[in-house]
């Protein structure tokens, strides 16, 4: 083969930002040096493909997420607690919704005002940061201060609310007529807000200083853009409730309540729409405010179930990676992972690749049943505490037990809205509209796991049940009854069929190799097919009699075909996180100047062999690598023809 330039180390470091042509083609100078293509593929499996701890994924994009959401919620909250007076006076016998305001003093709204145009600008700095318009160094600070400071303000402003402090002492009514607005709550939970989000970002700064971390944002662009979704489905969510409230003649607040219950679906019924005006604007009002809702709520799912399923998966993997190492080791079988022991190097190989994919698959279990877990546990917390909350608040005015809170909380966390218990208190609303901002989210993230675990083992255990029973199934009578008990075993009876089941559902399942292609992109197509059976017929034979490899033009082809494949892969939403199958793997491997067959370039995994030579199971597999299979493969592939191309045009 062609001598091939060495690939300069630094333009592939993982987590560079910018796109993969953009990377790929920005290098367009003179490689330094010629080395052998063999030895050439040791730059191509970097160290650096070792996973991150997954507390700086946290600090670098679940934080700024979570900053970016809750921040513009504790300015809504500062909004509500500053267009309403903080007291109520409540004679004895009457109605919490018939009882007049008292007058806040002027050092409170002054105050009050003065912390809400602070948390604006704050706000405003991380949204322009986020959106790359003002940069990091100056931004957060910025932000992190404006918070603490408008924390710090509503935090003494409540304060005075304190027994016998200067708003009990100002209000011109015995003291135990006075009562707290809705106002007050959302104030003390603006408070708590603002505390939380600015030390969020408190964190994400250290990491960046600590140079864990780029002094950025690890977010894609629609995750940039929930913060800006979060602030106008507020705005929507205050303005409407400003209009139908004028419309209706309710209190303000009243009306933040009732847009809270309509655009959540939930639909208590204690407050409803007795003009024509109303009903026919609540039509559009509903509609585009359940549709910008969903839009927020999928962008949260997409933080945790996407984003974060790959960060925590890697990290999974690399533990029951090491362990499996280091398991081998122990019981005297490391040479399986040996090179040139035992058997031909491509049986060898292959074993261990699928012993990678096995590894993967249990990883990929164990993460959606704790993915699972977690997101059952957040739900119950909002329930059962929830339940807790609303019963304290709504003791005094309606006489609830933990009981009612309970039946309450799970009538409004699961949208039943039956209405027969609702909150009445100003605390209780105010607590509601927080808490319903918390229960959505959670409900369907909850439920978006259980799809990929309870129903998958509800789905397969009904199939079982129909194989066994009166649908006809691929295996046996007594194939099928042994499956459904290793199954329901988790593989204490029968094992074999258990684990022969996960290793073929989740492992390394043949992919389709034929695909439609035109023109010169054909002769790859060839290639590849008989690459792959060759492997197949060197796994069974015992030898290895490979196809000569393509050179010249027709490697261009190949590379340009396969490049244009494989970026089909990255861009199609349906493939992302392919799991590409061994015998493609080694066409991929062979185009980059590799063959498996060939025990040079391969190392032990976990041992010092390793440095210079790679294993399947090792950290430098590309199965380890902090990008997607596709992705990895793409940007060697491009690296590829562009030395390819800079060779050619060195010899002209």
């Amino acid at each position: 083969m062609d001598p091939d330039p060495a690939r300069p180390h630094s333009a592939w470091q993982a987590g560079q930002s910018g796109s993969l042509i953009s990377r790929a083609t920005a290098s367009l100078s003179a490689p330094t040096s010629q080395t052998n293509p063999m030895s050439s593929m040791s730059g191509y499996h970097d160290i650096a493909t070792r996973p991150t701890p997954s507390r700086w994924w946290f600090a670098s994009s679940a934080f700024p997420m979570i900053a970016g959401t809750l921040g513009p919620v504790a300015s809504a909250f500062s909004i509500l607690a500053l267009v309403r007076p903080w007291r109520q006076h409540r004679a004895p016998g009457t109605a919490i919704d018939t009882a007049p305001f008292i007058p806040d003093p002027a050092w409170l709204v002054a105050i009050n005002a003065v912390q809400l145009g602070v948390a604006l600008a704050s706000n405003l700095f991380l949204l322009l940061n986020m959106a790359r318009r003002v940069r990091f160094a100056i931004a957060q600070p910025l932000t992190i201060i404006g918070w603490f400071v408008s924390a710090g303000c509503l935090l003494g402003l409540t304060a005075t609310a304190r027994p016998g402090g200067p708003l009990e002492r100002s209000a011109g009514v015995p003291v135990h007529q006075i009562m707290w607005s809705q106002a007050f709550y959302y104030g003390v939970i603006a408070a708590v807000l603002y505390f939380v989000v600015a030390g969020l970002m408190c964190v994400t700064v250290y990491g960046a200083a600590s140079a864990h971390y780029a002094p950025d944002f690890n977010l894609s662009t629609s995750q940039r853009t929930l913060m800006l979704q979060t602030i106008l489905f507020l705005f929507y969510l205050l303005l409407g409730a400003l209009m139908f409230s004028e419309l209706e003649g309710w209190a303000y607040l009243d009306g933040v309540y009732w847009a809270m219950v309509t655009l959540f679906t939930i639909g208590f019924g204690d407050f409803v729409l007795h003009k024509r005006t109303s009903r026919g604007l609540l039509v559009p009002f509903a509609l585009v405010g359940i549709i910008s809702l969903g839009l927020v709520i999928g962008s949260i799912r997409s933080l945790v179930l996407e984003r974060g399923q790959l960060r925590i998966d890697r990290r999974i993997v690399e533990k029951k990676r090491q362990n499996m190492v280091d398991a081998l080791d122990r019981s005297g079988h490391i040479d399986m992972l040996t090179p040139g022991a035992g058997s031909s190097e491509i049986q060898r190989r292959r074993a261990e690749f699928h012993l990678m994919r096995a590894v993967q698959a249990q990883a990929a279990a164990r993460h959606r049943w704790l993915a699972m877990g977690t997101s059952f546990a957040l739900w119950l917390v909002l329930w059962l505490v929830g339940a807790k909350v609303f019963a304290e608040t709504e003791k005094h005015v309606q006489s609830w037990t933990y009981f009612d809170g309970f039946y309450f909380t799970f009538v409004s966390l699961t949208t039943l809205g039956y209405g027969d218990r609702v909150p009445q208190s100003n605390a209780g609303k105010a607590i509601f509209v927080f808490w319903c901002l918390l229960a959505l989210p959670t409900m369907t993230i909850m439920i978006s796991n259980a799809g990929d675990t309870v129903a998958r083992v509800v789905r397969d255990v009904t199939i079982a049940l129909g194989n066994v029973t009166i649908l006809p199934g691929e295996r046996s009578f007594s194939a099928e009854v042994k499956w459904l008990v290793s199954q329901l075993t988790c593989g204490a009876l029968w094992s074999e069929f258990y684990t022969r089941d996960r290793l073929t559902r989740n492992g390394d399942a043949e992919a389709v190799l034929l695909r439609e292609i035109s023109g010169e992109g054909r002769v790859h197509l060839r290639s590849r097919e008989a690459v792959a059976r060759a492997i197949v017929r060197a796994a069974e034979a015992d030898e290895l009699e490979m196809p000569a490899a393509p050179r010249g033009w027709e490697l261009h082809c190949v590379l340009s075909a396969e490049i244009a494949a494989v970026a089909r892969d990255v861009c199609d939403e349906k493939a992302r996180g392919k799991a590409y199958s061994y015998e493609e793997w080694t066409w991929f491997l062979r185009l980059l100047g590799e063959e498996e067959g060939n025990q040079q370039g391969h190392g032990v995994a976990g041992r010092k062999a390793e440095e210079e030579g790679w294993s399947w199971m090792g950290v430098r597999s590309p199965l380890m690598s902090e990008q997607d299979e596709a992705q990895w493969i793409l940007e060697r592939l491009i690296e590829r023809l562009r030395r390819e191309l800079y060779a050619l045009e060195e010899k002209s």
